[in-house]
């Protein structure tokens, strides 16, 4: 029987010191900018996804996109947030960095890349003061799989307004499995990483290095599929294989932000008088 994974939080994948030493909203901004443009460019592929999934008694695949969801959500419609309490708003952007972080590492950690090509990974989509952020040694300890703990409360649709985070409201904590994210789902996202970086990042990080380790990210799996708990009604392939959605070749990244660039992730912490 397989041992269990090694859990992980935001509190073992964000370096402390280095957030509060080098955090940037604007460097954050960017990183969400790229969650938002994979979920909203592949919005009804998701939203079919998610359906397929939410009925499974295994919740790894259905966190796992509601993550994605989340950071887009945040990005484009949680400016407006009023967090009475610092505390709480440095909790908050450390989830967010986190979660970014276990989603990226969940979709390298079945290419079974060397520690090198993952840093560069990261540096590519999160870019290198992000990436500077992470506690990247014990990344390196969950290539064989984890679980990544992250709030309830990123999984909600409610609408998100005014003192939405707090410590008490955001102690129920759900979570993913890297290893038991099914193969439809874990494709598909990977596919997203790699469009975004064809049509998005690819004039930035241009190098030779650059290239040979995103033509990583098409390569085959290297995982034994997880066993599925109910049958997915997507495209068969070979012996009755899922196929993931394939996302459309001419898919149009705009060049126009969502949002103005000036505009901070949380606008400002109201007090009280």
């Amino acid at each position: 029987m397989a041992s269990n994974p090694l859990h992980l939080t935001k509190d073992n994948v964000v370096d402390l010191a280095s957030f509060h030493a080098i955090y940037e909203e604007e460097e954050l901004d960017k990183c969400l900018d790229r969650f938002l443009k994979i979920y909203s460019r592949n919005k009804s592929k998701f939203i079919k996804l998610i359906g397929l999934h939410s009925g499974k008694d295994e919740k790894s695949s259905l966190n796992f996109m509601l993550a994605i969801r989340f950071l887009r959500n945040f990005k484009s419609h949680h400016l407006e947030l009023e967090i009475e309490k610092t505390e709480d708003l440095v909790v908050l952007r450390k989830e967010v960095f986190g979660l970014m972080a276990s989603i990226l590492q969940a979709v390298m950690n079945p290419k079974q890349l060397s520690n090198d090509d993952q840093t560069l990974l990261r540096e590519i989509f999160f870019e290198e003061k992000i990436r500077g952020c992470l506690q990247e040694t014990e990344l390196e300890k969950v290539k064989s799989g984890f679980q990544y703990s992250f709030p309830e409360l990123f999984t909600s649709k409610k609408w998100i307004e005014g003192n939405w985070f707090t410590a008490d409201n955001s102690k129920n904590k759900v979570s993913f499995i890297s290893s038991e994210i099914e193969d439809d789902v874990l494709e598909f996202v990977t596919e997203c990483f790699v469009m975004l970086y064809e049509k998005r990042l690819r004039k930035r990080y241009y190098r030779a290095e650059h290239k040979r380790v995103v033509n990583m990210l098409k390569e085959p799996t290297s995982r034994t599929p997880p066993e599925h708990s109910g049958d997915v009604s997507l495209p068969q392939t070979r012996a009755g294989s899922p196929r993931s959605p394939k996302l459309s070749s001419d898919v149009y990244w705009p060049e126009k932000r969502a949002i103005s660039p000036q505009s901070p992730v949380v606008r400002r912490v109201a007090t009280r008088k």
